[in-house]
């Protein structure tokens, strides 16, 4: 099996049709991708050497992605939240020859280190390669969020990468047909193995530090956009600017969202921002995503649950390590983290089960999220992630909770009044409970600019 089959077989049905819109208006077919394609594994080394890929992303760097996986080549993706001098280890441990790299000083560096810097353009023949190899074999490295503190290496096979488009396809299906505008890579891989036309948001390296919500609405409105994925910060700042403006944009079908706990506020603000779009939730990891899709229904859950990430996907086998039992609103349950196997899951040593360092409970068929690793602490049965839900949407302001030695800490940007949370607490779950307030920055992950790192709010 080579997952790249599949994009080859579309790419060549997809030869004169144009499949990607990029961020400067030029269009790719199936028929500029292969070629390209040809191109760069003209310049590659033999299967089975891993290569790094370290430049920004754009046409070259997506046929370089998919010339190595073709070729049987293991890509080693570049994350800049991991820090160059950690990437030494990676160097020694993929036994790193070989790379894409554009910046210069980066080439000398890579040079320095015996890594040799590959072309992309080539004099030869047309002709694409497409390696038989066996299921297990790497197709691809990237890294987590690192979120928890640690940016973990996650391989894909080439197998896991087939049972991962799978997955999506059932997560959007009904989606296929509509022009895409995706925030994830892996999005794109699956929308040209399906031959779904893309357009590429204007987002230097898909990187949201350089996030201008201003392109972004100028694309959404001059592009055939009817299908959008993105993340928590993403959306909160296109809905911000929408909202300034007073404008909706109608015309969008649907939406995933994911990557992070996604508020009953932010459902509200994009229901106003786009009316008719079907919104879905999507949890999951780099190893395993999707894990549960929850579609957005008229009546929102109540916040006191923790966030509704719905129901587990059907490829899922999942299992609650239970931390405690504990009551929610006449609901007995059982709380604890959130394991996870399957066929579209990294595999893990022996076939066990994926910790996603996520905890939560199993209701009515549905997942729901109380907390993460770090950060599990309960105070009369209740974890930080169903505190901050009732507090984020109360007082419309972000915010981040800490329970320690049966004390909640609560950390906000802006001035909070105790009185107020006191009150929201009572109302909402029935108890005094006692408060500390702290007004500090909130750190967030700086690849999703969405997840909380808990580890570093004192």
């Amino acid at each position: 099996m080579n997952f790249f089959s599949a994009i080859y077989q579309q790419l060549q049905l997809d030869a004169n049709k144009e499949i990607i819109t990029w961020p400067d208006g030029s269009k790719s077919t199936g028929q500029h991708l292969l070629h390209k394609i040809s191109e760069i594994q003209a310049s590659l080394p033999e299967s089975g050497n891993t290569i790094l890929i370290a430049q920004p992303f754009n046409f070259d760097t997506l046929c370089i992605i998919l010339a190595c996986i073709g070729n049987g080549n293991p890509v080693l993706i570049y994350a800049k939240n991991v820090g160059l001098k950690n990437y030494i280890t990676y160097f020694k441990q993929y036994n790193i020859k070989h790379a894409f790299a554009k910046n210069i000083l980066l080439r000398l560096y890579l040079s320095w280190k015996g890594i040799q810097t590959l072309s992309t353009k080539s004099t030869s023949i047309f002709k694409i390669n497409i390696q038989e190899i066996e299921n297990n074999h790497v197709a691809l490295i990237s890294f987590s969020s690192g979120s928890t503190g640690v940016n973990k290496s996650i391989e894909r096979t080439h197998a896991l990468l087939t049972e991962q488009v799978n997955a999506i396809q059932q997560t959007f299906k009904n989606w296929e047909n509509k022009t895409d505008f995706p925030l994830f890579a892996n999005i794109l891989l699956y929308n040209l193995s399906i031959g779904k036309k893309t357009v590429i948001p204007a987002i230097k390296n898909f990187d949201l530090h350089y996030l201008d919500s201003d392109k972004i609405i100028n694309q959404l409105v001059k592009e055939n956009i009817e299908t959008i994925t993105g993340n928590e910060y993403y959306f909160n700042k296109i809905c911000e600017a929408l909202l300034l403006k007073k404008q909706n944009i109608k015309k969008i079908k649907g939406i995933g969202i994911g990557g992070s706990p996604i508020s009953n506020l932010l459902i509200e603000k994009i229901r106003k921002c786009f009316p008719n779009a079907t919104i879905k939730i999507i949890y999951g990891s780099t190893e395993a995503e999707p894990i549960s899709i929850k579609t957005i229904e008229e009546e929102l859950c109540p916040v006191y649950f923790g966030y509704n990430v719905g129901t587990v996907h059907p490829s899922i086998e999942i299992k609650i390590d239970k931390l405690f039992s504990t009551n929610i609103h006449g609901n007995d349950i059982e709380i604890g983290e959130i394991t996870v196997k399957g066929k579209h899951v990294a595999i893990r040593a022996n076939n066990d089960f994926l910790h996603t360092g996520d905890y939560g409970y199993l209701l009515n068929n549905e997942l729901y999220l109380t907390a993460r690793a770090g950060n599990t602490e309960q105070i009369k049965g209740l974890q930080h992630l169903q505190l901050e839900h009732c507090v984020s949407y109360n007082l419309k302001k972000s915010v981040a909770i800490k329970i320690i030695d049966g004390t909640i800490h609560l950390y906000s940007e802006h001035k909070i009044e105790i009185k107020e949370i006191e009150k929201i607490f009572f109302i909402t779950f029935n108890s005094k409970l006692p408060i500390i307030i702290k007004h500090t920055k909130i750190h967030k992950d700086p690849r999703h600019m969405s997840k909380i790192l808990y580890h570093k709010i004192k």
